[in-house]
């Protein structure tokens, strides 16, 4: 608390019980959360929300320093107490604002734009939810903090925000009505405006990436799965064009999602099947978008065991990348992995190989769930609701 109050001069009362509010926010909500955050958390969260509230209100206007207008909000105190849908733009003036909402009254009659609400909302964007303290994982993304976690849509994210403690300048949330025993059970909550990220001292620096990652193309992982030999347990690295993209799947309690990998040219035959099994992994379809490169690594060969179909299968430690940011390639032939040893091409693991029997044996009904476009993007699908 110290440190906040030494970033002012003389406050007013209500200004220091904003700060007291502020700093008890970050250690009861933010601190059980946030990755490599200490000390230094409230005054990062500070600085960040007066440079996005002041633009456009206190600078302007000549009011207070502090956004006093503002409160924190916490994931469950959104889900339980905030009844009414309501919006947040903490980078709008009331200008700005007032005529977005006369925008979106005039396009659709009879209904009557979100109400504004003062609100500031922090947290982690993960790939799991919370029921019962146990994390549940099916491929959506939410919003956690000390308090819980409540799903969101996200437009457009971003692979680098998963997991780290954000804020987030524009949301949209609409309260769910309770269950049949009066619980309240979440809400829909669409966050409409880039997350910021929160950064102090012990955060900042940037996690080292791989020097240069061998990997086949999708054409040689192609001929790699198709050839039989002893080698099905490598680990390898391939890379290619996303041509295809399934939704998530729950089949008989198991939660997957499949897409296929091609070359550069689009109508190359040898695509590459990928099926994502890993919960941890599962949040990946949010960030993947047909007709972009990307470089995933640490895949296993693996088989069905009723039908026999090869396909590569995502571990634990395999990570992706986007082509146009990925770590240098050495590019490698599937002759050159069948016919080396593990010290020729160290990126190369042998384990055991491996059979996949839960994933449904109908290979129709992945292709059926595939989507082939040119580009996915999400449009916000909130603009007003009907009184």
């Amino acid at each position: 608390m110290d440190l906040l109050l030494k970033q002012f001069g003389s406050l007013s009362s209500a200004e220091v019980v904003w700060l007291e509010d502020l700093y008890s926010f970050t250690q009861k909500h933010l601190l059980p959360v946030a990755r490599n955050a200490g000390a230094e958390l409230p005054v990062a969260l500070l600085s960040l929300v007066q440079e996005l509230v002041n633009q456009n209100t206190a600078s302007k206007e000549g009011g207070s320093v502090l956004p006093i207008s503002y409160r924190f909000i916490s994931v469950s105190e959104l889900i339980h107490v905030q009844n009414k849908p309501c919006c947040s733009h903490l980078m709008w003036s009331t200008k700005d604002f007032k005529e977005w909402a006369k925008k979106g009254e005039n396009l659709v009659p009879d209904h009557k734009a979100l109400s504004r609400a003062n609100l500031i909302l922090v947290g982690c964007l993960t790939g799991y939810s919370e029921d019962q303290l146990q994390q549940v994982y099916n491929g959506s993304l939410n919003i956690r903090d000390g308090s819980g976690t409540i799903f969101c849509e996200v437009l457009n994210p971003e692979l680098e925000w998963l997991d780290a403690l954000m804020l987030f300048p524009g949301w949209i949330f609409i309260p769910q009505r309770p269950d049949y025993f009066g619980r309240k059970v979440g809400g829909y909550l669409e966050i409409t405006e880039r997350p910021l990220p929160i950064v102090t001292s012990l955060n900042a620096s940037i996690p080292p990436e791989p020097g240069i990652v061998s990997a086949l193309d999708s054409n040689n992982a192609y001929w790699l799965l198709m050839h039989k030999n002893k080698w099905h347990g490598l680990r390898i690295a391939v890379f290619g064009t996303l041509s295809h993209l399934c939704p998530v799947l729950k089949i008989q309690d198991k939660t997957f999602f499949y897409f296929r990998l091609q070359g550069p040219l689009a109508e190359s035959s040898s695509t590459v099947p990928v099926v994502v099994t890993e919960c941890g992994k599962l949040c990946w379809h949010y960030f993947l978008q047909v007709g972009e490169g990307y470089l995933i690594t640490a895949l296993r060969m693996c088989f069905l065991k009723t039908t026999g179909q090869r396909l590569f299968c995502v571990t634990p430690e395999s990570r992706f990348w986007p082509l146009d940011s990925a770590p240098q390639i050495s590019e490698i032939s599937w002759k050159l992995v069948t016919h080396s040893s593990k010290e020729r091409i160290p990126e190369l693991k042998e384990e055991q190989e491996t059979t996949i029997e839960e994933l449904p044996e109908s290979q129709s009904l992945l292709k059926e769930n595939c989507k082939q476009t040119c580009q996915r993007k999400k449009i916000s699908k909130v603009i007003s609701y009907k009184l």
